[in-house]
C-alpha cells in the first residue's frame, strides 16, 4: 500500500484541500490519490501550502511574541512548547488541483466531480502508475516529476493534435526550453507519423539531432553552406529581395528607409 498523506477538508470544483498527515513529507508538486467512497480515486497536484494554528489570530501571534527574548530567541522551550499545544493544536493544510478522475472499473476521465470531506489521501502505487500510463501520447517528452522525485514513468502528448496546433514553451534562462523542442523533435524523428520545420538559427539543434539513430534517413538540413551528409545547400535569389523584406529584420533610420527605396526606384532589381 501507498504511503498515507492526509485527509481532504475542502472541496470545490477541481480545487482540493487536505491536511497533511503528521511527520509525513508533501512537497510541491506532488501527485497524489484522493480514496472516494465508492472505489473511485481523484488525482491531484499539490501547488501551494499554509500552516493553521489556534495561535494564528493577531492575538494569539502577539502572546507568542512576548515569549521570545530580546534577540528574537525562545527563551524557554519547554515553556514554549506548552503553550504551542503539540502536533494537535497546528496543521499544515496542503492546496491542490485535481488533474482526472478514476471510476471503480479503472476508466479515466476529466474531472467530474470533487472528493467528499476527509477522504483519505495517499501517495501513487504501481496499480496507478499503469493506469495514468495509459494516457500518455505517442510523442514521448521526459519522465513524470512528482514533488522532488523523477518517478520511471515517461510522458508523452498526442502528436496528432499537438503538432498541428500552436504550442508555446515559457521558461526562464535554463530551464530547459531548447532540451524539451530537442526532446520532443527526437520523438518525432522516431516515429514515421509526424515531420517538423526548424529554424536553426543558432545551430543548437543540429549538433544534437545529428546524432540521433535515425538521423540518416530522418533528418534534413538545408544550410547555406554543406557540411552533413544530407544537406542541401541553400541560395537566396539576391534579385527578389525588396526593401520590405529589409525593413522586417532589423530598424533603419528615416534617411537609411529613404536610401534603400530610392536604390530600388533607380537600379530596379539590380539595386
Amino acid at each position: 500500500m501507498s504511503a498515507y498523506k492526509g485527509r481532504t477538508t475542502c472541496a470545490k470544483g477541481t480545487y482540493v484541500e487536505f491536511v497533511v498527515a503528521p511527520d509525513q513529507d508533501v512537497d510541491f508538486g506532488d501527485i497524489l490519490v484522493v480514496e472516494g467512497k465508492n472505489g473511485d480515486r481523484f488525482y491531484i497536484r499539490v501547488y501551494d501550502f499554509k500552516v493553521k494554528s489556534r495561535w494564528s489570530n493577531m492575538n494569539g501571534v502577539n502572546y507568542l511574541m512576548g515569549k521570545l527574548d530580546e534577540h528574537g530567541q525562545i527563551a524557554n522551550r519547554e515553556e514554549f512548547e506548552f503553550y504551542l499545544g503539540g502536533p494537535q493544536h497546528k496543521s499544515k493544510v496542503a492546496m491542490a488541483e485535481q488533474l482526472c478522475y478514476a471510476d471503480p472499473n479503472g476508466c479515466l476521465f476529466n474531472p467530474r466531480t470533487c472528493p467528499d470531506f476527509f477522504d483519505e489521501v495517499r501517495g501513487l502505487s504501481a496499480e496507478d502508475t499503469v493506469l495514468l500510463e495509459e494516457m500518455k501520447g505517442d510523442l514521448e517528452i521526459g519522465y513524470l516529476k512528482t514533488g522532488r522525485e523523477v518517478s520511471q514513468m515517461s510522458i508523452g502528448i498526442y502528436g496528432h493534435k499537438a503538432i498541428t496546433e500552436h504550442i508555446g514553451i515559457f521558461g526562464t534562462t535554463g530551464a530547459g526550453k531548447s532540451n524539451l523542442v530537442k526532446v520532443l523533435t527526437s520523438s518525432v524523428m522516431d516515429l514515421d507519423s509526424y515531420g517538423l520545420l526548424i529554424f536553426d538559427v543558432h545551430n543548437e539543434y543540429f549538433s544534437a539531432l545529428r546524432k540521433h539513430p535515425r538521423a540518416g534517413d530522418k533528418l534534413i538540413v538545408y544550410n547555406n553552406y554543406p557540411h552533413y551528409q544530407t544537406t542541401y545547400q541553400m541560395k537566396v535569389n539576391a534579385q527578389e529581395i525588396r526593401p520590405d523584406d529589409l525593413m522586417s529584420t532589423a530598424g533603419f533610420t528615416e534617411a537609411q528607409t529613404d536610401a534603400l527605396y530610392k536604390m530600388e526606384s533607380v537600379w530596379g532589381e539590380e539595386w
